[in-house]
């Protein structure tokens, strides 16, 4: 039978995985928009479901962009992808701030 702690740690893993995926996903966005032609990539919005001048692309991008700062912390992160979204727009010393604070 499982306990209180197996389940907290089942959703803890949950996550994280979310939160890597979240990350992973800011990734592809950044990938394709840098890789692809302008035709290719308004190709890969139109097959992902997305307009290019739209809100959740630019925080796609902008949360894909600081992938390499954020990745690190994916333990941390909530499986929000908002506020990660919020977390990649902060400047790194503000971010250092709150790691250290540990919040």
């Amino acid at each position: 039978m499982k306990t209180s702690n197996d389940y907290a740690n089942q959703i803890n893993e949950l996550f994280i995985n979310s939160a890597c995926s979240i990350l992973n996903i800011a990734n592809v966005f950044v990938q394709a928009k840098h890789d692809l032609s302008k035709t290719d990539y308004d190709d890969f919005l139109k097959l992902t479901k997305y307009a290019e001048k739209s809100a959740s692309v630019r925080k796609w991008l902008r949360i894909g962009d600081a992938y390499v700062r954020l990745a690190p912390l994916a333990d941390r992160l909530p499986p929000n992808w908002s506020t990660i979204y919020k977390l990649a727009t902060l400047k790194a010393n503000e971010l250092d701030a709150l790691i250290e604070a540990n919040v």
